[in-house]
C-alpha cells in the first residue's frame, strides 16, 4: 500500500488525466441510504433480522446459520421475495450526491461504470433521480446470473460500453440480484468462469475506486490479481481492508482513503468545485434535479445530512480544542455558563426571530457557547442543527455542495 498526504488529490489529479474510473461498490455504502425512518441495515443486521424471524438462535454460528436459510429459500423458490422484504429502503444524501458527481464529471471524466457486489438498489435509484430531466442518460442495470449462459455475458459485455461512451450509467451486479434472478452468497457459484473473468478483467483495466467494500471475496481478489492492470486502486474505508500482500500480487498501487462514504463524497465535492468553479454550478443542477423525496420523508435521514454537513467544522473545534494530544472520546469541553449577560436561548427559540447576535471579546466562549448549543441541539431530535465555521465558507464550492439538500 502506498502512503499520500492527500489521497484525496491524488485520486482527483488521477482522474483529471486519466479521465476514466470504475467504481466498486460494497455493503458499506448502503448504510448510507435509510429504511423506513432510521439506517439502511448492514449485512450483520440483515443476518439477525432474518434469524429472529426464523426464530433461530443468534450465536458463533451465525452466518451458517444464515446461509442455511438463505440456500432453503432458494429451493422453496422465494429467496428473491423474502430478501426483497429486508433490502427495499431509499437512497442516501451520498447516493445522491455521488451520482450528481458522476453526471457532472462527463466526459471529462467518465465514472459511468459501477460494479457492485450489493443485492438493494440504492444506487440504482439515486442515478435515476438525478436523470430524471435526461432520459436518453437513464441508468442501466445488469445482473451476472450464476445460470448465465456465454451469449448473455456477451451481449450485457456488449452494451456497457455502448452506454457508458454517452455518459449513460451502468451497474453490474456481479452476485446476482432481487429480480428473478437468485442471490448468490456462495462463493463457489458466483458466476466469474473464465469468459465472464476475462470480460470483467477488461472492465478493471482502469483506475479503480472501492467504497465501503471489505476486499474479501475470492473471485473480485482474483480479478485484482489477474487483471495485470497498471491503474491505481483507490479505497474508501474508515478501517484500512488492504492485504499488502494482494497489493504485492498485483502490482497495482492501493491507496487508502480512511473515510466514511459520506466524508469521501464532500471531501470529492470540495475539491472538484475548487479547482473548477463550473462544477459546482453543474452538480448543483443535478443534484436539485433529484427526487430529494426519496430522502427528506425521513426524519433520520434529514438528521444524517444535517450531521454530515456539520462533520468537518465539527472536527476541527476538536482539534483544536485537544491540541491533537487527546483522544475525541476523552474531550473535555469547558462549560460556557453566562446567566446574566448570556442570551436566553430558550426565549429566542419561541420568537419569530431568526437571528442571534452572539459577541464578545476573543476567547471570552463565543466559539464554545456555539459548539455546545450544536451539540445539546444534535441529540435533541425536534430542531436540526448544523455548525459551520468560517474555514468551510472559504472553501470555494464547499456550502453548495454539502448544504445542497438541507
Amino acid at each position: 500500500m502506498t502512503a499520500r498526504a492527500n489521497p484525496i488529490a491524488h485520486l482527483v489529479n488521477t482522474l483529471q488525466s486519466e479521465g476514466d474510473i470504475l467504481v466498486f461498490l460494497g455493503a458499506g455504502s448502503s448504510t448510507e441510504g435509510s429504511q423506513d425512518d432510521g439506517p439502511f441495515p448492514d449485512f450483520e443486521t440483515l443476518v439477525r433480522r432474518v434469524l429472529r424471524d426464523e426464530g433461530i438462535e443468534i450465536t458463533d454460528n451465525r452466518m451458517n446459520d444464515f446461509l442455511d436459510v438463505m440456500r432453503r429459500w432458494e429451493r422453496e423458490s422465494i429467496l428473491s421475495v423474502r430478501l426483497a422484504s429486508y433490502l427495499y429502503g431509499n437512497p442516501g444524501i451520498s447516493h445522491l450526491q455521488l451520482a450528481s458527481v458522476t453526471m457532472s464529471l462527463f466526459p471529462a471524466v467518465n465514472m459511468t461504470i459501477y460494479l457492485t457486489t450489493n443485492f438493494d438498489d440504492l444506487m440504482f435509484k439515486a442515478l435515476s433521480a438525478v436523470t430524471k430531466n435526461l432520459p436518453q442518460r437513464d441508468p442501466r442495470a445488469f445482473s451476472l446470473r450464476k445460470s448465465a449462459v456465454i451469449s448473455e455475458i456477451t451481449q450485457i459485455f456488449q452494451a456497457i460500453p455502448r452506454h457508458t461512451h454517452q455518459g449513460t450509467p451502468v451497474i453490474v451486479k456481479l452476485f446476482g440480484d432481487l429480480g428473478s434472478n437468485s442471490p448468490i452468497f456462495d462463493s463457489r457459484e458466483m458466476p466469474f468462469d473464465e469468459f465472464t473473468e476475462d470480460k470483467l478483467m477488461k472492465l478493471l483495466d482502469r483506475t479503480t475506486l472501492f467504497i465501503g467494500y471489505g476486499l474479501h471475496d475470492a473471485p473480485v481478489l482474483r480479478l485484482l490479481i489477474r487483471s495485470g492492470s497498471a491503474h491505481p486502486v483507490f479505497v474508501v474505508a474508515p478501517i484500512n481492508p488492504i492485504d499488502d500482500r494482494i497489493a504485492q500480487i498485483s502490482q497495482r498501487e492501493f491507496y487508502w482513503l480512511p473515510k466514511t462514504f459520506s466524508e469521501f463524497v464532500s471531501d470529492l465535492i470540495a475539491t472538484f468545485s475548487a479547482r473548477n468553479p463550473a462544477f459546482e454550478a453543474t452538480f448543483a443542477r443535478f443534484l436539485r434535479d433529484a427526487d430529494t423525496g426519496l430522502v427528506l420523508n425521513s426524519q433520520w435521514a434529514l438528521s444524517e445530512c444535517t450531521r454530515n454537513a456539520s462533520a468537518p467544522a465539527h472536527a476541527r473545534y476538536l482539534n483544536r480544542t485537544r491540541g491533537g494530544g487527546i483522544s475525541q472520546d476523552d474531550i473535555f469541553v469547558r462549560p460556557v455558563v453566562r446567566p446574566d449577560t448570556g442570551p436566553d436561548l430558550d426565549a429566542f427559540r419561541r420568537s419569530d426571530a431568526r437571528i442571534l447576535a452572539i459577541v464578545g471579546e476573543s476567547g471570552s466562549g463565543k466559539s464554545t457557547f456555539l459548539f455546545q448549543i450544536y451539540e445539546s441541539g444534535a441529540t435533541d431530535g425536534s430542531d436540526l442543527y448544523i455548525y459551520y465555521d468560517a474555514q468551510s465558507f472559504q472553501s470555494t464550492g464547499s456550502v453548495g455542495a454539502r448544504l445542497a439538500l438541507v
